[in-house]
């Protein structure tokens, strides 16, 4: 009897590891593949699930100089450009289910696209305040980046139009009369 169990729990552990895809075949991508002569792994900017992912597609791809069209290579390089929760959606994936390379990158859009859908808009950035434990330029750099995201995007009139709205009162009259200056000199006025 001990001896069946035994047989019984081996089997079942075979199968709960063929099952959860952990075989050599199931974790590599285009196993054929190998990588051109004289091929050096690519520094990847990386992509940790915040932000747009059609920005970090395109960049990944414009990343990819002398790869030329080698789509196989292509989606194999794509998860050393991903980190933290985008890391751990590729290792979740069933690799076969992505044949070419739009297949993975409709499959990454289609799972980041929240980040997308939930883009800054004006009315977003007149509310985003200066933190206590940060000084000017570096709220500055904070606002101007969830600027960056706004979708159309706005031009330098809008920036600081948008940009003075969103400061307190007793510093949003002060920057009226600055309101036709480029958005960069804002910087430099509201540190000093």
């Amino acid at each position: 009897m001990e001896k069946k169990m035994e047989e019984l729990l081996e089997k079942y552990n075979r199968s709960a590891r063929k099952a959860t895809g952990l075989r050599y075949d199931d974790l590599w991508m285009h196993q054929d593949l190998d990588l051109p002569k004289g091929f050096k792994i690519l520094k990847f900017e990386m992509f940790n699930g915040v932000g747009n992912p059609k920005a970090h597609l395109r960049s990944y791809y414009n990343q990819l100089v002398g790869v030329k069209k080698n789509e196989p290579l292509i989606m194999r390089l794509f998860s050393r450009s991903l980190t933290g929760e985008a890391a751990e959606w590729f290792a979740t994936q069933d690799m076969r289910q992505w044949h070419t390379w739009e297949d993975m990158a409709e499959s990454f859009m289609e799972w980041f696209r929240l980040t997308v859908e939930t883009v800054p808009d004006h009315y977003y950035l007149e509310k985003v305040k200066q933190k206590s434990i940060e000084n000017y330029r570096e709220f500055f750099s904070r606002w101007r980046a969830e600027a960056a995201r706004v979708q159309p995007s706005m031009c330098e009139g809008e920036l600081v139009s948008v940009f003075i709205r969103s400061k307190e009162p007793d510093f949003y009259y002060r920057m009226l009369s600055i309101a036709e200056r480029p958005f960069a000199e804002l910087v430099k006025i509201g540190e000093l």
